[in-house]
C-alpha cells in the first residue's frame, strides 16, 4: 500500500479524466458519470482490501472508518471541478 501511495498521485486521476473527456463529445458526460459512481459508493460501499482500492476509478472505501485516510484517487468533487468548472452538477 505504501508503494502505491508513492507511485500513484491524485494528479494522475485528473490527467486521466482530461484525456478521457477529450474522447467524449462533452466533458459533462464524464462529470455526470463520476457523480453517479460517487453516489453509488456513498450508499453501497464495497467490502474489499485496502490494497485493492486503487484499482477502481472511484475509491470504494470512502465511507469506511480509518481507510478514508488512505485515498489514492482524487475526490469526486475535485475531479468534477476540474472537468466542468463547477460543483455540484
Amino acid at each position: 500500500m505504501a508503494l502505491s501511495m508513492l507511485l500513484i498521485r491524485k494528479s494522475q486521476n485528473l490527467a486521466a479524466d482530461d484525456l478521457a473527456s477529450e474522447w467524449l463529445e462533452d466533458k459533462k458526460i464524464l462529470a455526470v458519470t463520476l457523480w453517479k459512481l460517487g453516489s453509488l459508493v456513498a450508499t453501497r460501499p464495497l467490502k474489499m482490501r485496502l490494497s485493492d482500492s486503487y484499482l477502481f476509478s472511484i475509491n470504494p472505501l470512502t465511507n469506511q472508518s480509518w481507510t478514508r485516510y488512505f485515498l489514492l484517487q482524487a475526490s469526486v468533487k475535485r475531479r468534477i471541478l476540474n472537468l466542468v468548472g463547477h460543483y455540484p452538477i
